[in-house]
Order: structure tokens, then sequence, then C-alpha cells
């Protein structure tokens, strides 16, 4: 690497001397440029602080490049060694400068001069805007998406032999117990012709005696109805006062009727009540009232500062988190929070969670817990996250 040239920068933009920084078009990767940054003239602390340069070139395209080096913290000291695509425009740089972030607060150095001389082996139309952050994502991306679609195929192939390897052993199992059953089948058959030829003649044999005896029963129970009048009589008018408990269902081709002042006392008819049924069936239509009660929560979770909250309707729930300055969270880490009761999936779900550019996997489990999954989110600027999500749950409905 050739020699540094060192520029000495304030973020006060105060005008200090210094040399200009020149390269020829197409140059990059070669020569270093070597900074000092004060703060009014005091060394700049650089601790935490995202540093990165900020370009506009003679063509007016944008370069944007965080590949600076800290040399010393303390002192303020950064290195930068500029990539081709500073040198794709000819002539001098509009802006170059180098800026600062930490948390909310950004600050930026005075402008130094850069030139860019003329190449014999490229021309302004090949200058586009760079910045490094989203090359670096999208190259991400793409390696992602390949791993993942090679993964993809190696697991489907596996199972396509697996099931085939099963579906072959359970045909020819299946095959032998058939035959067995087949030869079993064809026995008990023969038997059981042999063993219904003789119940048939007891039953004719005892089917003359119960007719007589059956006969005698509904004469005496004629009898003791006649004589009682507690008990229900067909083919006549009934009336039934007090509390009647039926163990069996009642059948009433035409309809249950009951008085109004009937209906008006019974705690059973009051449609105020809650109704209690373990298990309804219905042929027509049932219709639910469109206002039913809706219960919310909200509040922070701890470890990472995300905002959730949710709603319940019914058996659906929605929940949404979210932040601004998101933090680095890796992969497969738990958030150390779980949903309130009433709120939690029926079954393990997920869904996508976007910070700018990032995407992430959230997963929230039966417990009500949160993990992220596969890759994690590296902190960005200004870093706005984002998940939503609805599944059913079968919590009882929160009070």
């Amino acid at each position: 690497m050739s020699k540094a040239i060192n520029l000495a920068l304030d973020t006060t933009k105060s005008d200090i001397n210094n040399p200009t920084y020149k390269l020829r078009q197409g140059d990059g990767n070669y020569q270093t440029i070597r900074a000092t940054i004060t703060a009014n003239g005091e060394p700049f602390d650089l601790t935490d602080v995202s540093v990165s340069f900020n370009g506009t070139t003679a063509a007016n395209t944008k370069v944007i490049d965080y590949n600076v080096v800290k040399i010393d913290i303390l002192q303020g000291v950064i290195e930068y060694t500029p990539n081709k695509q500073m040198g794709s425009s000819v002539g001098r740089y509009k802006e170059a400068y180098f800026r600062f972030t930490k948390g909310d607060s950004t600050a930026t150095t005075a402008s130094f001069n850069i030139d860019v001389t003329t190449s014999v082996d490229i021309n302004n139309e090949d200058a586009k805007d760079y910045v490094s952050v989203v090359d670096t994502v999208v190259n991400q991306l793409n390696d992602t998406t390949k791993k993942q679609l090679a993964h993809s195929d190696e697991v489907i192939n596996g199972h396509i032999d697996k099931l085939s390897e099963k579906i072959e052993s359970t045909t020819q199992d299946f095959n032998e117990k058939a035959n067995k059953a087949t030869s079993s089948v064809l026995e008990a058959q023969r038997e059981i012709d042999s063993k219904l030829a003789d119940t048939k003649q007891q039953i004719d044999r005892d089917f003359s005696n119960t007719n007589d005896r059956v006969k005698q029963l509904n004469d005496a129970l004629d009898n003791i109805k006649a004589d009682e009048p507690n008990y229900a009589k067909l083919n006549s008018d009934n009336n039934f006062k007090g509390k009647n408990n039926f163990e069996q269902k009642i059948i009433a081709p035409n309809g249950l009727q009951g008085n109004a002042e009937t209906a008006r006392q019974s705690e059973y008819v009051n449609p105020k009540n809650n109704q209690t049924v373990n298990n309804l069936t219905v042929n027509g239509q049932l219709k639910v009232s469109g206002n039913q009660k809706v219960v919310s929560f909200s509040g922070t979770i701890p470890k990472f500062g995300f905002a959730i909250e949710g709603q319940r309707v019914g058996d659906t729930v929605r929940i949404h988190l979210g932040r601004h300055d998101t933090p680095d969270i890796g992969g497969w880490t738990g958030f150390d929070y779980f949903l309130p009761n009433g709120f939690k999936p029926a079954f393990d779900v997920s869904n996508v969670m976007w910070c700018d550019l990032q995407i992430a996997k959230l997963q929230i489990g039966q417990d009500g817990g949160m993990i992220l999954l596969n890759r994690g989110i590296q902190h960005v600027t200004p870093g706005d996250s984002d998940f939503t999500i609805e599944f059913k749950t079968n919590d009882d409905f929160p009070e």
C-alpha cells in the first residue's frame, strides 16, 4: 500500500489547510486517507461511534462508505482507503467529508478536496451511486437464498426416499396380513352360519312366550296409569307443574310451547343469562353478534425494549411489536418474555420481522414465549423494526 495522505479535520467546520487527495479515474483500494478528527481543537472521542465517508462526485453521484477503520479511538484518528467507485467520475468532488453517528447524535467534519483525473478505460457513464451497507445486505441475501434452496433440495429428496421405502414395506406387510385375514374370515363365516341357525330356532321358541308376557305387563301398566294422576297419558292433555328433569331428549315434532308467564319467570330461558352447551349441532345458519367484546393489552419487552400490544376478538388474537433504533439481536435468541394468559397461540406460529432492509423470522410458542429464528438483526440507522401476526387461541377468554 502507498504512503497515507494525512488530513486534519474539525467537526466545527474550521478551515484547516489540508492537501488535496488526488486519484485517477478507475483508481481504488490503494492510497489511504489518514485523518485526525477534532472537536473545536480537542481530540474527538470515537467510542461507540459509527463512522462513514460521504461524498458527491463531479457527476452528482453519491458515495457513502462505512468501511472506515478507527486507529486511535480516544485521539480521534481514522483511516479510510477509497474504493474504485470513488474514482468513477472526472473532476473535483462537490462534497467530501466524514460523518459520525452515536445514538441520536450526528456530527460531520469540514469538507476536504478530492480531484479525479481522466483515464482511458472508463467514462462518466460507468459512475453510479455507491452505498456500502446496501451492497453488503444484497450480497448476504443472495448467499442466504442459495444456501436455503440447496438445503431444501436435500431435505425434500431425503423425505422422498424414506417415503418410498415406507410405502414398499407397508404394501408387503399389508399383502401378508390380507391373505391371513381372508382365510380367517372364511372359517369364521362357517362357524357364524351354524350358530345363527341355532339361535334363530331358539328365538322362535322364545318369541311366542315373550309376546304373552309383554301383553300381561302392558295391561297391568294401563291399569296403574288409569288410577294415578301423576303419569302423563298418551293422546291426552297433560299439565306439568314445578321443575321437571328429563334424562333423555324430548322429541316434539310440533315444537315445545309454554305460556308467556312461565317464559318470563324461568331462569333457563332468560337470554341475558350465560348458557353452557356441551355439544351444539346447528343445521341452519349460526349468527354471531357483531358487537363482540374486544380485550387488549400493551407493554414493553424489557430485554430488547420492544413495544408490544395485542387484541383478542373471539378466538382470534392479533399481536404487534416494534421499536426505533433496534439493537443487535443474534439468531436463535429468546426474548425472555411470554404473552399473557388469554392471548397464547393454539400452536407454534411465526412470521417475518422487518428491520429497515433486514429480514428475520420471529416465532411465538404455545406457551407464549418468543424466539428470533435463523439469522439475527444487526443494528443500523434508523433501525425501525416491525412485526405483526394473527392466530387462533384455545385460552379461556380473559376477564
